[in-house]
Parts: structure tokens; sequence; C-alpha cells
């Protein structure tokens, strides 16, 4: 009975023992706990590369169209050929290494697909910065058609209103260099200053723009032109803005964030988000021409061409990524 009474005894130390992991029974140690180690991943799918973060990825698609790239697949190999008018990128999933513009750059980590979606390597960002060349800003050519000024006025629109109409009689084609003489005001405001901007939308005008500015600010469209897309007006036709009509009536414009710059800035907002693609040639080329005009006019030097990024630091990059800005302030005369 004693004999029984001392095992159960021992036997329930020793249970207690390995619970506690114990290694011998006499040198009971602290429980240590050790994860199991996971399934090997099947076959078919490449085990995850160690080296490689979701902070240290960029999904491919959004980096090509941040760049304007457009891409098409080799459905044999795989391959993906991003080009625009000056470059030529490949990429080939799996691998180890992209292909800019004939030069192959090594990577740390693998280009992997990850819930379906194809990933490069975080360093792919700093290639193409420093590797993708600028596609050229397409040469602009003198077109009476694109800068006519023709506009919609909209000094009386108000929300809930029909949108006005252009102006039916065509006014007389100015002289290059010169704003026609339905643009010109009487207003003696000594401009300083031309801001261009993009609408950051895909499509728009004067008319969609004053109505959502309207709810903000009491003078509704904060530019004083707008140059299309071919969405809501023709490709770089150009619209007056009311607060370039009232500016004799002390109305400033309401585009730049600065009120230093919507008092002596002239704002200029071209349709378009320019962080997906470029402008297009007509947009370019009415810009051009209205902004010669505008220097002429007013005395502004190239230097007081700026684009809005510039004018309100850290708070936005417009008119994005992809507008030429260097090179079309170098194209001026």
């Amino acid at each position: 009975m004693r004999r029984a009474f001392t095992s159960s005894v021992f036997g329930l130390g020793s249970a207690a023992a390995l619970l506690a992991g114990c290694t011998s029974m006499d040198a009971p140690r602290p429980f240590v706990y050790r994860p199991v180690a996971p399934m090997a991943a099947p076959a078919t799918q490449a085990p995850p590369d160690p080296n490689v973060s979701p902070t240290d990825e960029v999904a491919f698609y959004d980096l090509m169209t941040s760049h304007g790239l457009e891409t098409s697949i080799d459905l044999v190999t795989g391959r993906r050929t991003c080009t625009d008018d000056a470059n030529r990128v490949e990429v080939m999933p799996s691998t180890r290494a992209i292909t800019i513009n004939g030069v192959a750059f090594p990577l740390k980590s693998s280009i992997r697909w990850k819930d379906g979606v194809l990933f490069l390597p975080g360093e792919c960002r700093a290639l193409f910065a420093e590797h993708l060349r600028l596609a050229p800003m397409p040469v602009v050519r003198d077109d009476e058609r694109l800068f006519d000024g023709r506009a919609v006025d909209l000094s009386g629109w108000r929300p809930g209103a029909a949108a006005p109409q252009p102006a039916s009689a065509r006014p007389q084609a100015a002289a290059p260099g010169t704003l026609p003489a339905a643009w010109r005001s009487q207003a003696r405001r000594p401009w300083k200053y031309i801001v261009i901007h993009h609408s950051a939308t895909d499509a728009g005008g004067a008319v969609s723009f004053g109505r959502e500015h309207q709810k903000k600010w009491q003078n509704g469209l904060g530019y004083h032109f707008v140059i299309g897309n071919g969405t809501h007006t023709k490709p770089g036709e150009v619209e007056v803005g009311s607060r370039w009509v009232r500016q004799a009536e002390g109305v400033d414009g309401g585009h730049a964030g600065n009120k230093h710059y919507n008092e002596f800035g002239i704002g200029v907002c071209l349709v378009g988000d320019f962080n997906r693609a470029a402008p297009t040639r007509a947009q370019l080329d009415s810009l051009r021409r209205l902004t010669q005009a505008l220097m002429k006019r007013y005395g502004i030097g190239k230097d007081g061409i700026r684009p809005h990024c510039d004018v309100r630091r850290g708070h936005t990059d417009c008119p994005g990524k992809h507008f030429p800005f260097r090179e079309f302030v170098a194209s001026l005369d």
C-alpha cells in the first residue's frame, strides 16, 4: 500500500516535471516555447524571399502608370515590355534584374507575385528616376483655331443655373504674341507670375470646375484660364474664367493656396492628371501661345513662370511629374 502511494506520488511528480519542461526530474527549468517549423511551400510556389518586406516593394502597374509607360505582355514567356516615346523597360517575373533602355540592372531581391499582383523591389523606384529619359516635348505650332478667344462666359453663372454657352460670334484672331481682343482687360493689375496647374482629373472644363469651386469660394472658378483636353471642350481650347474678366473689380485668383500668388499670379489649369500621363500636344501648343502673349502684355519674364508645386511647397506636386516644365519654359521665345 505504501509502495503504491509512493509510486503514485512519484508518478505525479514526474508528470509535473515534464509539464514544466524539465529535462531531468531533479533539475527543473522554466518553460520555453519553441514554435513548430512551418510546412514547406508546395513545389509549384516559389519560397518567399527573406530579404523582402512589403515596404521594400512597389506594385508593377503602379510604377509603370506613374511614369506614363504602356505595357505589353508576351503570353508565352510572361515578359512585360513597357514603353513611351523615349523609353523601353523589360520586366521578367521571378528574376532578379530589370532592363531599362537596353541596360540590365541587377536587383537585390526577386520580382515576385503576391496575392495575384506582380511586385518589383523598391529599389526600382530609384532606378527609374535615374535612368528613364524624359519624353521629348511635342513641337508646338501656331494654330489660330486653338487660340481664337472663344470662351464660356462664367461671370453671371451660379450653381443650379443652366450651363452657359460659348459666345456665338467668333472674335477676330489675334496676331501672334498678343491676346485676342475679347480677352484683354482694362485693369492695371501688376501681374508678376503665371502659375501652371493640372486639374488632376481625367475630364472637365471651366464650367464643371467652377461648379465645384463655387461650393468653397464666393467667386467660383479659381483659375483665370482653363485649357481643355477634348472631354468637356475641344482639345487645346482655352476658356476664360470670371476672375480674369472681373479683375478690374478687385477679384483675385483662387488657385494658388497663397495670397501673394493669388493676387499677382495668373492661374492657368490644363485638364488632365499629369501624374499619370503627359499633357497633349494641343494643350502644350495653346499653353505656350497663351503664356507668350501674357508675358508680352504684362512684362513677365521666364523666371515668373511657376509650377504650382513651387508656389505651394510641401502641399502639392501639381502640375504633376509628367508635365515637362523645364522644357516648356525653355521653349518660350
